[in-house]
């Protein structure tokens, strides 16, 4: 708010109201553009227009008082809460965006906190758009600033506890809240990513934070239906960009572990001769396995699951190390970061991922075969291709 605003607390008929007035001339306008969007909405995530008045030099804009805080003024909030609030936010401006308006100023001062949730406030910079705004590149500026919202507002911890073996945690089990905002702060992260075209939608960003701070399900028959393979060319896989507003299933765990669980459709891997079922060995036994890659970022075997990757990551499998035991390595494109598992999981023990060096400007990896081992490959500008040392020296 302004300097040359005041809002004053009072009754009318009575209902406790809000009464913002200002009589600067630049305020002036962006108020008057304010009544005109808020006459236009009718939503429970947006401050309710009551009234307005506009002589002797000021204007006063009348709504329904909401509540003594803002994201602005409330005490720091616990990671759920927080989550469900930025949650119902993004849901409220996705509302907005279907009808064709853009916020422009989603910021703490603006997110009013009622007793049923967030509210929306100060639209005295809003775009009123002919058509959905869904189709506009000003929607993106609206998921960075929610983006920046949740990433702002989760709280530093110097609780540098490993993220839990298991994504699906035992019924009764207490979750480690750390787990949560880490998740939380990769959402955060890739709202806010540099290239508007990366963000997710604001829809999109709504559901997976709300998954990752929720309650964890074993992933469903609709979510294994979004299995992508968009290029298992021997070894590798990518899980597209665009997954990262498709499914989240359970908390988005991200690289620096790799855990495992056992899979609903578990069946016992019958003997073999090499190569005979896949390409991909997980045991070294000379056997290849059946790999399924997950938009989620899972991978799936025949007696497992392994949570490997975040959506949008770029996944490949190969050998290494020369060990004849095929891993994962992970490109991440929001951070340029590339990560080497040196071996899978087993059953309630976690694998942490080792950061290698990325070469500048890699745009993704690839596996390439050489003799009985495999090279990681970054490809950047113009194809060019850059093996890269997985021993991170």
């Amino acid at each position: 708010m302004s300097g040359q605003e005041r809002v004053v607390i009072d009754t009318r008929d009575g209902v406790v109201v809000a009464r913002k007035r200002c009589r600067e001339p630049a305020e002036m306008t962006r108020q008057r553009h304010e009544i005109e969007v808020l006459t236009r909405l009718d939503h429970p995530g947006v401050v309710r227009f009551l009234d307005s008045s506009d002589e002797d030099g000021e204007i006063e804009l009348v709504t329904k008082w909401v509540g003594q805080h803002s994201l602005a003024t409330s005490p720091p909030l616990p990671t759920d809460r927080l989550a469900a609030t930025i949650a119902a936010l993004a849901d409220t401006l996705a509302d907005l965006h279907a009808d064709g308006v853009v916020h422009n100023r989603v910021e703490r001062s603006h997110v009013l906190l009622g007793p049923d949730g967030p509210v929306l406030c100060g639209f005295g910079d809003a775009d009123l758009l002919d058509g959905p705004a869904r189709t506009t590149a000003r929607v993106t500026g609206d998921v960075c600033a929610v983006g920046r919202l949740l990433g702002g507002l989760l709280e530093p911890t110097d609780d540098l506890e490993p993220i839990p073996d298991r994504r699906l945690p035992r019924p009764g089990t207490r979750r480690w809240d750390g787990y949560r905002r880490r998740a939380l702060l990769t959402l955060a992260d890739q709202a806010t990513a540099d290239d508007p075209a990366r963000r997710p939608s604001m829809r999109g960003l709504a559901e997976a934070i709300r998954e990752a701070a929720g309650p964890q399900e074993s992933p469903s028959d609709a979510a294994s239906a979004l299995a992508t393979w968009v290029g298992l060319h021997r070894l590798g896989l990518v899980v597209g960009v665009a997954a990262v507003v498709l499914v989240v299933t359970g908390a988005a765990l991200g690289v620096g572990r790799l855990s495992r669980s056992p899979s609903e459709t578990a069946a016992a891997t019958p003997a073999c001769p090499p190569g005979a079922i896949g390409d991909v060995d997980l045991d070294g036994d000379g056997c290849g396995e059946s790999v399924i890659p997950a938009a989620d970022g899972t991978v799936r075997t025949p007696d497992a699951t392994y949570e490997v990757a975040l959506p949008g990551d770029t996944l490949v499998i190969g050998d290494w190390d020369c060990d004849r035991i095929d891993t994962p390595a992970v490109f991440r494109p929001s951070t340029g970061q590339i990560f080497v598992y040196p071996r899978w999981a087993s059953a309630g023990t976690p694998v942490p991922a080792d950061e290698v060096p990325s070469p500048a400007s890699t745009r993704t990896i690839e596996a390439a075969r050489r003799g009985s081992c495999d090279e990681l490959v970054a490809i950047g500008p113009h194809d060019s291709r850059t093996t890269v040392d997985t021993e991170g020296s």
